[in-house]
């Protein structure tokens, strides 16, 4: 495509296919070039035991076989899209980033989340409203042994809650698996306890084994 970006997405059990549909459009409609690198982070036993710095293990891991594969094409720059917002939080991934010695231009020229949707919008991007979305990793219990049975079946459960409208929702699962925590928009909060969504909900999420379902208030 000639413009000399290349994105590159990491693609593993942690994402759902949604993502990778996602990234797809995106690279095509900015013109960039995008490799897949398959990864098997299950395989990592650091990562699988879910430590509280499992985020910042993943990404070193993660960004070091990305600056590899880049490294052979001679002096080129990984960028990353963390943005000014996510300064704010606790991200034991931004530890990696400063390792690698990863640029942030986002960060740098000081954009925040709503400055990046904002102009994203302008550029008639269409990931311009997307709901912003982590790894599955993220939805199981710190601590709790991550393994390919949990992931997948929170992503059964999150996909069930897409189907219903529940767009950009996060299901968090149990220490034992058997309850599961939702998040949707605070706009779909009264929603969900409409009894055909709560009845649709608690029976399609149960073939999951899911046998509680809690809704978080706090919304996303």
């Amino acid at each position: 495509m000639g413009n000399g970006v290349t994105a590159y997405f990491a693609n593993s059990i942690l994402q759902r296919d949604v993502d990778l549909a996602n990234a797809l459009l995106v690279a095509e409609s900015i013109g960039a070039e995008i490799e897949i690198i398959d990864v098997a982070p299950l395989d990592w036993p650091e990562f699988a035991a879910n430590p509280p710095d499992r985020c910042y293990l993943c990404k070193k891991k993660v960004y070091g076989l990305i600056i590899d594969r880049i490294s052979e094409k001679g002096e080129v720059k990984l960028f990353d899209g963390t943005n000014l917002d996510d300064m704010y939080t606790e991200r034991p991934g931004h530890k990696a980033i400063k390792e690698l010695g990863v640029i942030t231009p986002l960060v740098e020229a000081g954009l925040t989340k709503d400055n990046i949707r904002k102009t994203a919008r302008k550029l008639k991007l269409p990931n311009w409203n997307r709901v912003s979305a982590s790894c599955l990793a993220t939805r199981v219990h710190q601590g709790s042994q991550i393994t390919s049975l949990k992931l997948n079946k929170i992503s059964a459960c999150e996909e069930v809650l897409d189907q219903l409208g529940f767009i950009g929702c996060r299901a968090r699962l149990s220490g034992d698996s058997s309850s599961l925590i939702i998040e949707v928009q605070e706009s779909d909060i009264k929603i969900v306890s409409v009894n055909k969504f709560r009845t649709k909900i608690l029976s399609s999420l149960s073939k999951f084994g899911i046998e509680k379902v809690y809704l978080d208030l706090t919304g996303r």
